[in-house]
């Protein structure tokens, strides 16, 4: 009987320890949800602020590396000739802290603002809402700020992806018989572009390794 309760107990801690160790590797998966929902734009300072809402509902921190605006068809937008090669694309995300100056959309009460820069790292179950600076020489920025269907790339420690903005007009969902402001949209391993070029090579290698040989004869 002794030997039997110390093999039962030996199993049951053997099954507690694979479950936790399964659950760590369950929690620790990406899990980040993103936020945008409002923006300054300055065409006196040729910058569109847009704040940035992160929560790293994992529990490993992830870092959010690079950011960049795209415009409707995912794309860059138009630019005239660069003279200077080290200037920033329009809709790059600005890795300097810029002063965020106030408007009719913005009023600082007084006190100065400034924009957070990347990287930034989300430490594991928090959450991060920030004002990130995005560069527009030769596009206005009051005019961006009004498009609607835009796109911003986001580059983590965990995968890359697009996130879709519209600043012109607000996203709803239908919840509990009530329309409210779409919230955080998430995103996890499988979502990153990484992943799918993953599965698209792996898809791509199978059909290469097909034998397409007729045996019938």
């Amino acid at each position: 009987m002794k030997d039997f309760l110390t093999v039962l107990m030996s199993g049951i801690s053997l099954s507690l320890s694979v479950w936790l160790y399964f659950q760590n590797i369950v929690k620790a998966r990406m899990n980040l949800g993103v936020d945008s929902d409002f923006c300054i734009d300055s065409n006196e300072q040729k910058i569109l602020f847009v704040r940035m809402s992160f929560i790293n509902h994992s529990s490993k921190p992830i870092t959010i590396k690079y950011m960049k605006l795209f415009d409707e068809k995912n794309q860059k937008f138009a630019e005239k000739p660069k003279e200077n090669k080290y200037r920033y694309d329009d809709g790059d995300c600005i890795p300097v802290s810029k002063k965020i100056l106030p408007n009719f959309k913005f009023k600082s009460q007084g006190i100065e603002y400034f924009a957070s820069v990347l990287p930034n790292t989300i430490a594991p179950y928090s959450s991060s809402s920030e004002f990130y600076s995005f560069c527009f020489e030769d596009s206005l920025p009051s005019l961006v700020s009004e498009k609607n269907n835009l796109s911003i790339y986001i580059e983590t420690t965990e995968g890359s992806f697009y996130y879709p903005v519209s600043f012109g007009s607000k996203s709803y969902e239908y919840r509990n018989n009530h329309d409210l402001i779409e919230s955080y949209k998430t995103y996890h391993r499988e979502d990153t572009i990484e992943y799918e070029k993953k599965l698209c090579d792996r898809e791509n290698e199978r059909e290469n390794n097909y034998d397409y040989t007729d045996y019938s004869n």
